[in-house]
Protein backbone atom coordinates (compact mmCIF):
# COMPACT_ATOMS: atom_id res chain seq x y z
CA UNK A 1 0.00 0.00 0.00
CA UNK A 2 1.55 3.25 -0.45
CA UNK A 3 2.51 6.11 2.10
CA UNK A 4 -0.41 8.53 0.83
CA UNK A 5 -2.88 5.81 1.24
CA UNK A 6 -1.94 4.99 4.65
CA UNK A 7 -2.06 8.27 5.87
CA UNK A 8 -5.48 8.59 4.21
CA UNK A 9 -6.65 5.12 6.55
CA UNK A 10 -5.03 7.03 9.38
CA UNK A 11 -7.28 10.33 8.64
CA UNK A 12 -10.30 8.36 8.39
CA UNK A 13 -9.95 6.10 11.72
CA UNK A 14 -9.29 9.18 13.40
CA UNK A 15 -12.18 11.01 11.90
CA UNK A 16 -14.39 7.91 13.19
CA UNK A 17 -12.71 8.09 17.11
CA UNK A 18 -14.85 8.68 19.81
CA UNK A 19 -12.60 10.82 20.94
CA UNK A 20 -13.09 13.18 17.82
CA UNK A 21 -16.97 13.29 18.86
CA UNK A 22 -16.40 14.18 22.60
CA UNK A 23 -14.30 16.60 21.59
CA UNK A 24 -16.96 17.99 18.75
CA UNK A 25 -19.56 18.06 21.53
CA UNK A 26 -16.94 20.47 23.88
CA UNK A 27 -16.33 22.59 20.60
CA UNK A 28 -19.96 23.08 20.50
CA UNK A 29 -19.78 24.57 23.83
CA UNK A 30 -16.62 26.67 23.31
CA UNK A 31 -18.55 27.97 20.14
CA UNK A 32 -21.65 28.92 22.43
CA UNK A 33 -19.46 30.21 24.80
CA UNK A 34 -18.15 32.74 22.32
CA UNK A 35 -21.17 33.75 20.29
CA UNK A 36 -22.56 34.38 24.36
CA UNK A 37 -19.63 36.93 24.38
CA UNK A 38 -19.59 38.07 21.15
CA UNK A 39 -23.60 38.99 21.88
CA UNK A 40 -23.46 40.60 25.20
CA UNK A 41 -21.13 43.07 24.15
CA UNK A 42 -22.99 44.11 21.07
CA UNK A 43 -26.01 44.32 23.54
CA UNK A 44 -24.08 47.12 25.63
CA UNK A 45 -23.22 48.73 22.39
CA UNK A 46 -27.21 48.71 21.09
CA UNK A 47 -27.85 50.57 25.05
CA UNK A 48 -25.50 53.27 23.83
CA UNK A 49 -22.41 51.84 25.84
CA UNK A 50 -19.10 53.23 24.11
CA UNK A 51 -17.74 49.66 24.04
CA UNK A 52 -17.20 48.71 20.30
CA UNK A 53 -19.30 45.31 19.13
CA UNK A 54 -16.79 42.23 18.89
CA UNK A 55 -15.60 39.90 16.41
CA UNK A 56 -14.55 36.37 17.74
CA UNK A 57 -11.10 37.23 18.69
CA UNK A 58 -12.25 40.20 20.53
CA UNK A 59 -14.08 37.77 22.45
CA UNK A 60 -11.50 35.76 23.27
CA UNK A 61 -9.44 39.03 24.27
CA UNK A 62 -12.59 40.05 26.83
CA UNK A 63 -12.93 36.45 28.34
CA UNK A 64 -9.00 36.69 29.18
CA UNK A 65 -9.90 40.07 31.42
CA UNK A 66 -11.92 38.30 33.82
CA UNK A 67 -10.76 36.79 37.20
CA UNK A 68 -11.45 33.21 35.61
CA UNK A 69 -9.57 33.90 32.22
CA UNK A 70 -6.83 31.79 31.49
CA UNK A 71 -8.38 28.39 32.88
CA UNK A 72 -11.75 29.36 30.93
CA UNK A 73 -9.36 30.23 27.60
CA UNK A 74 -7.51 26.73 28.38
CA UNK A 75 -11.08 24.88 28.23
CA UNK A 76 -12.37 27.17 25.27
CA UNK A 77 -8.72 26.32 22.91
CA UNK A 78 -9.25 22.92 23.59
CA UNK A 79 -13.22 23.44 22.98
CA UNK A 80 -12.13 25.25 19.71
CA UNK A 81 -9.51 22.58 18.63
CA UNK A 82 -12.36 19.97 19.30
CA UNK A 83 -14.97 21.42 17.06
CA UNK A 84 -12.26 21.92 14.15
CA UNK A 85 -11.45 18.48 14.23
CA UNK A 86 -15.16 17.76 14.45
CA UNK A 87 -15.32 19.79 10.96
CA UNK A 88 -12.48 17.88 9.14
CA UNK A 89 -14.20 14.44 10.53
CA UNK A 90 -17.42 16.00 8.03
CA UNK A 91 -15.01 17.05 5.56
CA UNK A 92 -13.59 13.50 5.24
CA UNK A 93 -16.37 11.39 5.71
CA UNK A 94 -19.19 13.57 4.96
CA UNK A 95 -22.33 14.49 7.50
CA UNK A 96 -24.08 11.95 9.08
CA UNK A 97 -26.61 10.20 6.98
CA UNK A 98 -26.78 12.68 4.35
CA UNK A 99 -25.74 12.14 0.42
CA UNK A 100 -25.90 14.04 -2.53
CA UNK A 101 -25.55 18.06 -2.79
CA UNK A 102 -26.31 19.05 0.47
CA UNK A 103 -23.65 16.45 2.11
CA UNK A 104 -21.47 17.61 -0.42
CA UNK A 105 -22.31 21.78 0.23
CA UNK A 106 -21.82 20.45 4.22
CA UNK A 107 -18.39 19.05 3.03
CA UNK A 108 -17.53 22.34 1.47
CA UNK A 109 -18.59 24.24 4.57
CA UNK A 110 -16.87 22.05 7.17
CA UNK A 111 -13.65 22.74 5.69
CA UNK A 112 -14.08 26.20 5.47
CA UNK A 113 -15.33 26.50 9.71
CA UNK A 114 -12.06 24.12 9.99
CA UNK A 115 -9.68 26.43 9.20
CA UNK A 116 -11.42 29.29 11.03
CA UNK A 117 -11.91 27.57 13.97
CA UNK A 118 -8.77 26.35 13.94
CA UNK A 119 -7.38 30.19 13.62
CA UNK A 120 -9.30 30.82 16.67
CA UNK A 121 -7.51 27.93 18.55
CA UNK A 122 -4.08 28.80 17.61
CA UNK A 123 -4.99 32.68 18.45
CA UNK A 124 -6.37 31.36 21.98
CA UNK A 125 -3.37 29.44 22.60
CA UNK A 126 -0.76 32.01 21.17
CA UNK A 127 -2.74 34.52 23.96
CA UNK A 128 -2.40 32.53 26.26
CA UNK A 129 1.31 31.77 25.61
CA UNK A 130 2.40 35.26 24.93
CA UNK A 131 3.03 38.08 27.72
CA UNK A 132 0.57 40.55 25.13
CA UNK A 133 -2.22 40.20 22.86
CA UNK A 134 -1.39 39.04 19.17
CA UNK A 135 -3.53 41.44 17.06
CA UNK A 136 -5.82 39.63 14.83
CA UNK A 137 -5.65 40.20 10.96
CA UNK A 138 -8.20 42.95 10.48
CA UNK A 139 -11.17 42.44 7.38
CA UNK A 140 -9.49 45.08 5.76
CA UNK A 141 -5.87 44.43 5.95
CA UNK A 142 -6.80 41.36 4.21
CA UNK A 143 -8.82 43.12 1.65
CA UNK A 144 -6.22 45.06 0.93
CA UNK A 145 -3.72 42.49 -0.06
CA UNK A 146 -6.35 40.67 -1.65
CA UNK A 147 -7.68 44.20 -4.12
CA UNK A 148 -4.02 44.70 -4.55
CA UNK A 149 -3.08 41.58 -6.48
CA UNK A 150 -4.59 40.75 -10.34
CA UNK A 151 -8.45 39.63 -10.31
CA UNK A 152 -8.44 40.79 -6.52
CA UNK A 153 -11.43 43.03 -7.52
CA UNK A 154 -12.99 40.04 -8.77
CA UNK A 155 -11.80 38.12 -6.04
CA UNK A 156 -13.13 40.30 -3.17
CA UNK A 157 -16.67 40.41 -5.06
CA UNK A 158 -16.64 36.52 -5.32
CA UNK A 159 -16.22 36.32 -1.41
CA UNK A 160 -18.56 38.83 -1.01
CA UNK A 161 -21.02 36.12 -2.96
CA UNK A 162 -20.56 34.05 -1.26
CA UNK A 163 -21.38 35.60 2.22
CA UNK A 164 -24.55 35.90 0.71
CA UNK A 165 -24.76 32.74 -0.12
CA UNK A 166 -24.03 31.69 3.26
CA UNK A 167 -26.33 34.36 4.33
CA UNK A 168 -29.17 32.34 2.41
CA UNK A 169 -28.24 29.01 3.74
CA UNK A 170 -28.07 29.92 7.18
CA UNK A 171 -31.70 31.79 6.70
CA UNK A 172 -33.01 28.45 4.64
CA UNK A 173 -31.88 26.81 7.63
CA UNK A 174 -33.78 28.71 10.13
CA UNK A 175 -36.82 29.63 8.70
CA UNK A 176 -37.48 26.28 6.94
CA UNK A 177 -36.42 24.33 10.60
CA UNK A 178 -33.94 22.10 8.66
CA UNK A 179 -30.95 22.17 11.48
CA UNK A 180 -33.73 19.84 13.22
CA UNK A 181 -32.17 17.27 10.81
CA UNK A 182 -28.76 18.04 12.46
CA UNK A 183 -30.58 16.89 15.44
CA UNK A 184 -30.93 13.12 17.30
CA UNK A 185 -34.41 14.66 18.15
CA UNK A 186 -36.05 11.47 19.29
CA UNK A 187 -33.54 11.53 22.24
CA UNK A 188 -35.39 14.75 22.77
CA UNK A 189 -38.15 15.25 25.64
CA UNK A 190 -41.08 17.75 23.90
CA UNK A 191 -39.83 20.75 25.81
CA UNK A 192 -36.55 20.34 24.75
CA UNK A 193 -37.57 19.89 21.25
CA UNK A 194 -39.70 23.54 21.04
CA UNK A 195 -36.75 24.73 22.99
CA UNK A 196 -34.43 23.76 20.68
CA UNK A 197 -37.01 24.23 17.61
CA UNK A 198 -36.79 28.41 18.71
CA UNK A 199 -33.42 28.71 19.43
CA UNK A 200 -32.19 27.30 15.91
CA UNK A 201 -34.83 29.33 14.12
CA UNK A 202 -33.68 32.76 15.98
CA UNK A 203 -30.10 31.88 15.85
CA UNK A 204 -29.43 31.07 12.58
CA UNK A 205 -31.90 33.68 11.42
CA UNK A 206 -29.72 36.14 13.16
CA UNK A 207 -26.40 35.01 11.32
CA UNK A 208 -27.61 35.21 8.21
CA UNK A 209 -28.24 39.16 8.99
CA UNK A 210 -24.69 39.20 9.77
CA UNK A 211 -23.44 37.26 6.52
CA UNK A 212 -25.37 39.48 4.52
CA UNK A 213 -23.99 42.60 6.07
CA UNK A 214 -20.91 41.16 6.16
CA UNK A 215 -20.78 40.44 2.23
CA UNK A 216 -22.51 43.52 1.34
CA UNK A 217 -19.75 45.47 2.62
CA UNK A 218 -17.23 43.04 0.88
CA UNK A 219 -18.60 44.43 -2.49
CA UNK A 220 -18.32 47.26 -1.89
CA UNK A 221 -15.07 47.72 -0.93
CA UNK A 222 -14.47 46.03 -4.46
CA UNK A 223 -16.22 48.18 -6.27
CA UNK A 224 -15.20 51.18 -4.49
CA UNK A 225 -11.71 50.07 -4.14
CA UNK A 226 -11.54 50.63 -0.07
CA UNK A 227 -10.44 48.38 1.73
CA UNK A 228 -11.66 50.15 4.93
CA UNK A 229 -15.31 49.50 3.58
CA UNK A 230 -14.59 45.75 4.20
CA UNK A 231 -15.86 44.06 7.68
CA UNK A 232 -16.14 41.16 9.72
CA UNK A 233 -17.82 40.39 12.53
CA UNK A 234 -17.84 42.92 14.63
CA UNK A 235 -17.95 45.75 11.87
CA UNK A 236 -21.09 44.05 10.46
CA UNK A 237 -22.43 44.37 14.23
CA UNK A 238 -20.99 47.97 14.76
CA UNK A 239 -22.17 49.07 11.21
CA UNK A 240 -25.66 48.13 12.35
CA UNK A 241 -25.91 50.40 15.09
CA UNK A 242 -25.56 53.21 12.20
CA UNK A 243 -28.30 52.91 10.67
CA UNK A 244 -31.76 53.89 10.58
CA UNK A 245 -33.32 51.87 12.66
CA UNK A 246 -29.51 50.60 13.62
CA UNK A 247 -30.18 50.40 17.41
CA UNK A 248 -33.10 47.89 17.45
CA UNK A 249 -31.63 46.00 14.30
CA UNK A 250 -28.73 45.51 16.99
CA UNK A 251 -30.48 44.88 19.62
CA UNK A 252 -32.51 41.95 17.14
CA UNK A 253 -28.99 40.63 16.18
CA UNK A 254 -27.54 40.62 19.38
CA UNK A 255 -30.14 38.91 21.41
CA UNK A 256 -30.47 36.25 18.11
CA UNK A 257 -26.83 35.74 18.59
CA UNK A 258 -27.65 34.84 22.25
CA UNK A 259 -29.94 32.62 21.55
CA UNK A 260 -27.82 30.74 18.71
CA UNK A 261 -25.66 30.57 21.77
CA UNK A 262 -27.30 28.64 23.44
CA UNK A 263 -28.50 26.17 20.77
CA UNK A 264 -25.19 25.45 20.08
CA UNK A 265 -25.41 23.98 24.06
CA UNK A 266 -28.46 22.02 22.61
CA UNK A 267 -26.33 20.73 19.90
CA UNK A 268 -23.14 19.50 22.33
CA UNK A 269 -25.59 17.05 23.72
CA UNK A 270 -27.87 16.19 20.18
CA UNK A 271 -26.00 17.16 17.16
CA UNK A 272 -25.63 13.79 14.84
CA UNK A 273 -21.83 13.26 14.97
Amino acid sequence: MSGSGSAGDSARRAARSKWTKRLGRLGFLAKGLVYAVVALIAIEVARGEKRKAESEEGAITHLAEESFGEALLIVLAIGLAGYALWRLRVAILGPPGESGAHAAMERVGSIVLAVVYASLCVYTVRFLTSDTAHGGTKPDEVTKNLLDQDYGVALVIALGVVMFGVAAYEAYKGLTQAFLDDLETERMSEAERKLATFGGTAGYTALAVVSLVIGYFLIKAAVEHDPKEAVGLDGALQELVTRDLGPLLLWIVAVGLLIYAGYCVIQSRYRRL
